[in-house]
């Protein structure tokens, strides 16, 4: 097609990429004492805070534990991370975190 003297060429997928299947979106799941529970679309470069926000803060007087597929555990207070920005865990997909709210 030529438009204002320009050829515009169509855009195409190459055939060795049209029936390739999509890849699958990526999960981090938070549950527990948080306002929305479930399943969140994985980013790069989140971490525990970031997932614990995206399911909306109850309180910061919890413990965030994050469970990995191969069974590793990690339990971090919220109160924490605060004050340390280097337990602050970059997520992977798949992994799930459980937040608890203290028992006083």
């Amino acid at each position: 097609m030529v438009f204002a003297g320009y050829m515009l060429l169509a855009a195409t997928t190459p055939p060795s990429e049209a029936n390739q299947p999509t890849n699958p979106e990526r999960y981090v799941y938070v549950g527990g004492y948080v306002e929305k529970p479930g399943r969140y679309i994985f980013t790069n470069g989140i971490t525990v805070t970031g997932a614990h926000k995206l399911a909306g803060i109850k309180t910061p007087w919890v413990s965030l534990t994050l469970i990995r597929d191969k069974g590793e555990m990690r339990t971090i207070r919220r109160k924490q991370l605060e004050k340390d920005k280097t337990l602050d865990i970059q997520l992977r997909p798949n992994d799930r975190i459980y937040v608890r709210g203290y028992d006083w």
